[in-house]
C-alpha cells in the first residue's frame, strides 16, 4: 500500500522559527562556553567590558574630529 501524503498536516511556520532560534541559542551558548562564560554574571561583566572599550575607543576617535552639534549651529 502506497502512502498518501496529501492528508498529512504541513508544519506550522511558527514551528521551523522555533527550530531556528533554538539553533542560534545552542550556537550562542557554545560561543561562551568557547570565551570561558559559564553563566550570566560572566556574561554581564564581559558586555560590559567590551562596551567600556568600545566606548574608549570612540572617545578617542571623537576627540580628533568636530562635533556633528558643533557642525550643525
Amino acid at each position: 500500500m502506497r502512502a498518501d501524503n496529501r492528508f498529512r498536516p504541513e508544519p506550522h511556520a511558527g514551528l521551523y522559527q522555533l527550530l531556528e532560534e533554538l539553533n542560534w541559542i545552542e550556537d550562542l551558548l557554545e560561543d561562551m562556553a568557547a570565551l570561558g562564560i559559564y553563566n550570566r554574571a560572566e556574561a554581564e561583566a564581559r558586555m560590559h567590558q567590551l562596551n567600556t572599550m568600545l566606548d574608549e575607543q570612540e572617545g578617542h576617535g571623537l576627540a580628533q574630529q568636530p562635533d556633528d552639534g558643533a557642525l550643525r549651529q
